[in-house]
């Protein structure tokens, strides 16, 4: 049961980088519906395997796709809503390790200062559901700005980047 389970997740997560919107959806609503099934259950090893691999892959991918730009437009509501569920759900001490690795994959390319701000938000998201309102947002923000660097070759204009700082730099002030 527990490898039916884990199968499941890998599969999943799998086809979160499927360029079908509707197959992204289908998969997120499925990790979206097993973690929040998570915190309700009762503490076991299958419990515990599921959060492990939530933990580490699904938020790694799930990260990737949404804050470095890589999904497609239309799966970015799913996937930001599977990434706010993970961060209600999980503490950052269970994530911190897969964030820290999706933010330094060399995906995202917007700077080391949107790196932190970003990692902040996160963090910070884990702890207070205040800011993961706002984190739609911001993930929204990411992801059109990555748009705009592999649409003229650059890194999203610097008063892109200075307009993000000024904005989600000051909440964490």
């Amino acid at each position: 049961n527990g490898d039916l389970v884990r199968s499941s997740i890998v599969d999943a997560r799998r086809s979160l980088g499927a360029k079908e919107t509707d197959v992204i959806r289908c998969s997120s609503n499925f990790l979206n519906s097993l973690a929040k099934s998570v915190v309700s259950s009762q503490q076991s090893q299958a419990v515990d395997a599921v959060k492990q691999n939530l933990a580490s892959d699904v938020t790694m991918f799930t990260i990737e796709l949404t804050c470095a730009g890589l999904a497609p437009r239309g799966g970015l509501a799913d996937l930001t809503n599977l990434l706010l569920t993970i961060l209600d759900v999980l503490r950052w001490s269970e994530i911190e390790h897969a964030v820290l690795a999706a933010m330094g994959s060399g995906k995202f390319q917007l700077g080391d200062e949107v790196t932190r701000v970003t990692i902040t938000s996160l963090r910070d998201s884990t702890e207070s559901a205040c800011v993961s309102s706002n984190l739609s947002e911001m993930i929204d923000c990411l992801w059109a700005m990555h748009q705009q660097s592999e649409t003229d070759g650059t890194i999203a204009g610097e008063e892109l980047v200075q307009d993000f700082l000024q904005k989600y730099s000051s909440k964490h002030s």
